[in-house]
């Protein structure tokens, strides 16, 4: 009984200990530091490693506006898992849904559905949708929101590709094929990690969790090029 309460006495001296806990949590055990679970913060690094360098070539809007986003997840990811707390963590989602946003109105500009409508107005209206349907979830099921951004993609990625087919006039699909191969191997990462079947608590230096996020890094890469390409 005396331990307990000297760990909670331990818990409630924490650096974050005063915030909203976050309702995620990975494998990595949690070290009462400032930088609650250091693999999975400092392998966010890829990120805003890939920021920069989309920024410096500078070769187009759509290589800086998704060096902008490889920034923006990075540091928002960066900052959830050095405290694990909710704000955090739903910074660190929202920064995701923004990414999706992107995609989606990419795809329906190339099917010619955003024609006589503004895609900052469409964007917004879209963003501030899933934020909410964020603030109303928890746990594993906020990862559904940006869950469902893929799924529409897809399903949009797919009709584009149909109609060229039908119109003999292919695109080049190599940087999205790239996209889907790396965030699917990141998501077996993903999964091995959150649900515990490769897990290292103890081991600060790198997690499951760790290589989604360096995985995950190069998507910005290929999606840019991928876009680029249009």
């Amino acid at each position: 009984m005396n331990e307990l309460l000297e760990l909670i006495g331990n818990l409630q001296d924490c650096p974050w200990a005063t915030w909203k806990p976050a309702t995620l949590k990975f494998c990595e055990a949690h070290v009462c530091e400032r930088i609650v679970a250091p693999a999975e913060t400092w392998s966010n690094l890829p990120y805003l490693l890939v920021g920069v360098w989309l920024l410096v070539r500078g070769l187009g809007r759509t290589e800086t506006r998704f060096g902008l986003y490889a920034l923006v997840v990075g540091i928002c990811s960066s900052l959830f898992h050095a405290s694990y707390t909710y704000v955090f963590e739903t910074a660190d989602l929202a920064a995701m849904n923004l990414l999706g946003v992107e995609m989606v109105i990419q795809a329906l500009r190339k099917l010619g559905w955003m024609k006589g409508h503004s895609p900052i107005a469409f964007g917004a209206i879209l963003f501030v949708a899933a934020f909410l349907l964020l603030l109303g979830t928890v746990g594993a099921d906020r990862l559904l929101v940006f869950g469902a951004f893929v799924a529409v993609v897809l399903w949009l990625e797919t009709l584009i590709f149909v109609r060229n087919r039908r119109l003999k006039t292919p695109g080049r699909y190599g940087g999205m094929i790239a996209t889907l191969a790396l965030f699917g191997l990141a998501y077996v990462f993903w999964i091995l990690d959150y649900s515990g079947i490769v897990c290292a608590p103890d081991r600060h230096w790198f997690s499951g969790h760790a290589a989604w996020h360096v995985l995950n890094a190069g998507c910005f890469l290929t999606l840019s090029g991928f876009y680029r390409s249009r």
